[in-house]
């Protein structure tokens, strides 16, 4: 799925996370993963090595806020699932 930045903001200002956990635990993965592999990727110009330490920063900065939304949802989802076990 393609993360489009009016996608993002819905998702930030979403008053109900649980409906794009799911989908953003994915985004997060991908994310953590482009930065993995930007620290790891020894053949690039010299010009891309000096940037990666600041795309990494900036990458995982978007997945830490993306967890957020992960987070919360998944509470959300949890708290709705214990008060239908309850019922």
């Amino acid at each position: 799925m393609r993360v489009g930045a009016e996608y993002l903001e819905q998702m930030f200002k979403t008053d109900e996370p649980e409906k794009h956990a799911e989908s953003l635990s994915y985004t997060v993965d991908a994310l953590i993963a482009c930065a993995r592999l930007a620290l790891d990727n020894e053949a690039s110009g010299s010009a891309l090595r000096d940037r990666a330490s600041y795309v990494v920063e900036e990458t995982l900065a978007v997945a830490q806020a993306l967890m957020g939304v992960v987070s919360v949802g998944i509470e959300s989802l949890q708290r709705e699932q214990r008060r239908k076990d309850a019922a």
